[in-house]
This record gives structure tokens, sequence and C-alpha cells, in this order.
């Protein structure tokens, strides 16, 4: 459970920190699945590029115009602990909101191994 906690909280600084926009709204949902156990964070901010999605999680990876202070580790951090949890973390467009989406995906092997 500590990797999730980990996790969490790095990417709840992400999320709230991210984008330089006012009222943004955060979703968060925690759902089974036939894969495991599904962690989505969607936010209502500009969202990510392809490219720029390809990168995020190089260490000191920046999104350039973000306004926002940071060391860009904060993404590879969790990238880290996710594969070492056995977890996998995958990128997109929020369907619902239309920002960024983020999905931490632990295979049910890890989910148990986690509590």
């Amino acid at each position: 459970m500590q990797s999730f906690h980990q996790i969490a909280a790095a990417l709840a600084v992400g999320v709230i920190a991210g984008a330089n926009v006012p009222a943004r709204a955060v979703a968060i949902a925690i759902e089974p699945s036939a894969a495991g156990v599904v962690w989505r964070v969607e936010d209502s901010g500009p969202g990510l590029d392809n490219e720029q999605r390809s990168r995020l999680g190089e260490r000191f990876f920046r999104v350039l115009g973000s306004g926002q202070p940071g060391s860009g580790l904060g993404w590879s951090i969790v990238r880290r602990i996710a594969e070492r949890s056995g977890a996998q973390v995958r990128l997109g467009r929020s369907g619902s909101l239309g920002g960024l989406q983020v999905e931490l995906v632990w295979p049910v092997d890890a989910a148990h191994a986690a509590r």
C-alpha cells in the first residue's frame, strides 16, 4: 500500500499544480477491472499533446510555458514507483473534462500483493 500512497501523493500534487488555470475541475475514480484495479485522475486543464505525453516521466522534463515551479522529477518518481509495484501508467486526454487523463492500472496480482 505504501507504493499506492506515494503515487497518489505525487499525482495529487502534479494534477493540482500542473497547469496555470484557475478554477480547474479534477475528477478521481478508483474502480475494479478485468485487468486489476484502475485509479483514474482527470482534469479540465489544457492537457498535453502527444509529444509532451511521450516525454512525461523523463527526469527533469518540464512542459514549457506552464508557469509552475518544480524540477521536473514528479512524473519520473510516479513512473518508477509504478514500475516497482507492478502498475502501468497510461496517459491520454480526458473524454469528460478535456484535460489530462492519467490511469494507473494495478494488475490483480500486484493489487493483492499491496495489501
